[in-house]
């Protein structure tokens, strides 16, 4: 789960799109 919320945060913080939010789920985490 660290894994995961560290790359959501790091990508939320560098733009990423809100059109594809989806994509930053856990369930479409790949490591």
């Amino acid at each position: 789960p660290q894994a995961w919320l560290t790359q959501t945060l790091e990508r939320i913080a560098n733009g990423w799109p809100s059109s594809d939010l989806d994509a930053l789920m856990p369930w479409n985490y790949a490591r």
